[in-house]
């Protein structure tokens, strides 16, 4: 066997022979799986091709040539191999003959793996921010400066006289979601964030004292470089992000300022800013991950609609972004978008939604004319009929306002004085003796720009090699987070090898612990029990986040040293549904389910649990160019109430009991 030939080499070149039988062909293809010694795609040769002539060519298959092989790489269980796809069916020399592969020879030149510098390490880590200490989680619902005062300390129960401000301690990784792709870096666990404290070091936290924080919301935005814009994304699973806090746990981290300046050779007088506006209210096809917003309907007269941007200073014009769907059995329905009545585009859908096609989902950009702070956006949905439905699923905007402060804070950033040797002076307009800017860049350790107020300019520099993202306060009247409660002491870096994970919503923990004695009993295997918020809380910063599940069976899986370290099972312990964050009533999202990307086509919907199972360094669920294979058994109980809970594990455990053993069993 090949496979043989590998298991003990670092890298190879072999040649295998191979006979097709029709029992070796599915869907037009012979399909054949080798093991390698390294994670990357081996050079394939095919030759010595024979045939069988004159054949039926099967209703799944096409005509082709087996040298368009197909050849894809995967990891199994911490195993490299490699998938070739090879076409069946050819034509043969006389019209209207098919012939069938009937035997053929593989090379396989192994070429040597490149290092994987962005694998996601989980491993790290082997105890948790909150194994020790008194903490308490609080929350936010957007990105920016946040303040921890004598009347929140209060509200949360605590005695402020006891508090000695350089003791407070916030720890968190921000909103933005998890990346479902394993090979993107991610924290192994809580980070610390470095705060400002506002005292006079007395070691008593007194009326008209604060700890400032820089926090990031649930929405992401990511650079486009080659435009200079920025697109936004939602967190899909969470409209809070979450932060741990302490009093009691050591010296906190305290922001630094920064240490020397230099001399400025680029000015920045204006910067980029962005806006979005999405609410998530409806999924009309009630699967995948797309929700959408404001509904358009004939019959409730609103198929035009208006959304306003405080831009906080005039520009000329705004790049603007809009997406949209519309549900109708006819076709026709199209949408117009403007901008303070100038066109920003239009698009029409020449298809009904029927049949398997849920949504017709279009988009539409372009750039407009503002000549104003305010940027007015209207959206009309022309309706087939008047039963068709129009949805708007976001608008987002990028524009080049001047740099004058607005409001109390604001972030802002600058792609044009981004260049090798470029150091910005910045020059902030609107500022006052208050105004401090902070480097955001790295939120979790923020600088304090050391700049100077020239009248109502405060001017500052930093090097602009690469783009850097600030944020300005101009006074004392920043955010208060919401109090969420006490969080009881945890440590699931700190876990053995087991062979089973238990993943299980708090309201069935108890079903959950008794399943888990039962196999480590009757099966005699090793079983941890984790809900869903201490999975949380260690590995997605607090919030809802499939990732973290993932990412907290990936360290098991990481840390195995031979196949008896590795996991076995993984079960998730309760129902699950489309809906994330508990929009429909009676909703049963207890321990939550991958959603497809793909929301609008019923074939290329799904949802499944096999994303808990892709383990391996390289896997990624959305990426059809690798093969994803399940590391470790996947299953669900999927219980909607404690009396589900309750009767299934019951079933289970009296399953194997011998009074369930009937004469087909005996």
């Amino acid at each position: 066997m090949l496979v043989n030939l590998l298991v003990f080499q670092p890298s190879f070149a072999a040649k295998e022979a191979y006979d097709v039988k029709k029992t070796d062909i599915f869907e037009g293809y012979v399909v054949k799986k080798i093991w390698l010694t390294a994670y990357a795609v081996p050079q394939v040769a095919l030759s010595e091709i024979t045939y069988t002539a004159n054949v039926a060519l099967p209703k799944d298959a096409k005509l082709s040539d087996p040298n368009k092989f197909i050849v894809t790489i995967g990891m199994e269980r911490k195993r490299p191999f490699v998938v070739v796809r090879i076409p069946a069916f050819v034509s043969g020399s006389e019209a209207g003959v098919v012939n069938q592969v009937a035997g053929f020879s593989l090379s396989i030149n192994e070429q040597p793996a490149a290092p994987n510098k962005l694998a996601a390490r989980t491993t790290d880590v082997t105890t948790s921010v909150l194994a020790t200490g008194t903490w308490y989680k609080i929350g936010i619902t957007k990105t920016g400066f946040y303040k921890i005062d004598y009347n929140f300390l209060t509200a949360m129960g605590q005695k402020p006289a006891n508090i000695d401000p350089a003791n407070i301690r916030i720890c968190g990784n921000g909103g933005n979601m998890l990346s479902e792709n394993n090979a993107v870096s991610r924290p192994t666990d809580l980070l610390e964030n470095a705060v400002l404290v506002n005292g006079n070091g007395d070691n008593v936290f007194d009326n008209g004292e604060s700890v400032v924080f820089y926090a990031v919301g649930t929405v992401a935005w990511n650079k486009d470089s080659a435009d200079q814009r920025f697109t936004h994304q939602n967190n899909l699973y969470t409209d809070t992000a979450y932060y741990f806090i302490s009093f009691n746990s050591g010296p906190g981290t305290h922001i630094a300022t920064q240490a020397s300046v230099p001399s400025g050779n680029v000015n920045v007088t204006s910067f980029n800013y962005y806006a979005s506006h999405e609410l998530d209210l409806v999924n009309p096809a009630e699967i995948g991950k797309l929700w959408y917003g404001e509904t358009f309907s004939p019959q409730l007269n609103n198929t035009t609609q208006s959304f306003s941007f405080d831009i906080g200073a005039t520009i000329s014009s705004a790049w603007c972004t809009v997406g949209f769907a519309s549900t109708s059995d006819i076709a026709g329905c199209s949408f117009n978008v403007a901008m303070n009545g100038s066109n920003v585009g239009s698009s029409s859908f020449g298809t009904p939604t029927t049949g398997d096609n849920d949504m017709n989902i279009g988009y539409e950009s372009g750039s407009a004319a503002c000549n104003s702070s305010v940027a007015n956006v209207t959206v009309t949905f022309n309706a087939a009929d008047q039963s068709s439905l129009g949805y708007l699923y976001y608008i987002e905007l990028n524009a080049r306002p001047p740099l004058i402060m607005t409001g109390d804070q604001m972030n802002f950033r600058d792609w044009q004085s981004v260049g090798t040797g470029n150091v910005a002076n910045f020059q902030l307009q609107g500022a006052n003796s208050s105004t401090q800017v902070w480097d955001v860049t790295y939120p979790q350790a923020p600088v304090i720009m050391n700049g100077s107020l020239s009248g109502s300019t405060y001017s500052f520099t930093q090097d602009a090699a690469m783009l850097h993202e600030y944020a300005a306060m101009n006074s004392s009247n920043l955010y208060t987070p919401n109090y969420i409660g006490t969080v009881p002491n945890q440590n699931l870096h700190n876990l053995s090898p087991v062979d089973m994970i238990i993943v299980t919503n708090p309201a069935f923990q108890n079903q959950a612990n008794q399943l888990a004695a039962y196999h480590q009993q009757h099966d005699n295997l090793k079983v941890i029990v984790a809900t869903t918020d201490q999975v949380y809380n260690e590995f997605s910063s607090g919030g809802q986040d499939i990732s973290g599940i993932r990412d907290f069976a990936r360290m098991f899986y990481k840390r195995a040293t031979d196949s008896t370290q590795l996991p076995r099972y993984i079960l998730l312990f309760g129902g699950a549904s489309y809906d994330y964050k508990n929009r429909l009533p009676g909703n049963t999202d207890f321990v939550p389910v991958f959603e497809s990307a793909e929301s609008s086509d019923d074939l290329n919907c799904f949802c499944t649990d096999d994303f808990y199972g892709f383990l391996d360094d390289n896997e990624y669920i959305e990426n059809d160019n690798i093969v994803n294979t399940l590391d470790i058994g996947v299953g669900r109980l999927p219980a909607r109430n404690q009396d589900d809970a309750t009767a299934m594990v019951n079933k289970i455990i009296n399953y194997t009991s011998p009074a369930s053993l009937g004469p087909w069993r005996v």
